[in-house]
């Protein structure tokens, strides 16, 4: 793969083996085990180490004035944690 690619230049070749649109789908940097989302449509892939893989994962970003939360139900008949 061209290092000098953009991230969205990435998306687009991707949309054929993922068969979604790209704006359905999230690129992820994996270092050590952690993953880092590529956000920026213009990063290139020349920060990328040797060590360094891509993980693609479906699911929208979010866009501008949206937020990610977490909802918890708590059942107070079942008092067993899960």
């Amino acid at each position: 793969m061209e290092k000098r690619i953009t991230l969205l230049q990435l998306k687009d070749c991707l949309r054929d083996h993922v068969r979604v649109c790209p704006d359905y789908f999230k690129v992820f940097r994996t270092t050590n085990g952690k993953d880092t989302e590529l956000g920026r449509p213009t990063d290139t892939l020349k920060m990328f180490g040797e060590d360094e893989q891509l993980a693609v994962r479906l699911g929208r970003a979010l866009r501008s004035g949206e937020y990610a939360g977490k909802v918890y139900l708590l059942d107070m008949k079942n008092p067993e944690v899960s």
